[in-house]
């Protein structure tokens, strides 16, 4: 799927992105060049209905709220109690009047509406809630999230369908260094990566296979 940002895609986005980077949680928000490209998708697609997988503090809930490709309605999911105390402070109330939060994986299979969009950032529990996806169903993935994407694929794969994924990225870094998660003698040592791909995001239709 082709998306071509446009200067409104590139504003909200950097507009959304700086409301939210100083806000308590913001670590973990989508990055302004996934924002972007979200905002260039909404105003191709014109989804009136989205599903996102993980509504974290807000960031991409808002602007789905903000977007004038005007969404009638927008469903989320989020379980972990400091995001949804944060949820709650970063909403404005007009847009809590057109979502509706889904705060138990559980409850996922409870929903009974059909979706233009999902949006995946965040986890999204067992492989059956995976069932909204359908033909000409849009995908946004923010981040890398290879196993989000395989499981996606498996998925389809099953239902004789597939998405085929275009990765927008930030380009390559020749060499970026993090730490790894398991200590060893009490230390954490340093993780090298060269020429890393700079993550930003995966955009896709679902079709039926051919």
């Amino acid at each position: 799927m082709k998306l071509m940002p446009n200067d409104d895609d590139r504003t909200l986005a950097r507009e959304t992105f700086e409301r939210f980077s100083s806000r308590p949680g913001a670590q973990h928000i989508a990055t302004e060049f996934a924002l972007t490209y979200l905002s260039a998708l909404l105003r191709t697609s014109r989804p009136s209905s989205v599903l996102e997988f993980g509504a974290g503090i807000g960031t991409i809930t808002s602007m789905l709220m903000d977007h004038p490709s005007g969404i009638e309605h927008v469903t989320c999911t989020e379980d972990h109690p400091f995001c949804l105390e944060q949820l709650d402070l970063n909403l404005r109330p007009e847009q809590k009047e057109r979502l509706r939060l889904i705060k138990e994986k559980s409850r996922i299979g409870t929903i009974d509406r059909n979706f233009d969009l999902i949006i995946f950032d965040g986890e999204f529990g067992a492989i059956e809630k995976l069932r909204f996806l359908d033909d000409r169903v849009a995908c946004f993935v923010e981040g890398a999230r290879n196993r989000t994407r395989d499981a996606i694929d498996r998925h389809l794969a099953d239902r004789s369908l597939a998405c085929d994924f275009t990765n927008y990225n930030r380009g390559r870094k020749l060499m970026s260094m993090s730490w790894q998660k398991k200590r060893r003698l009490g230390m954490r040592l340093p993780r090298l990566q060269f020429n890393k791909v700079v993550k930003g995001c995966w955009v896709g239709v679902v079709s039926r296979s051919t």
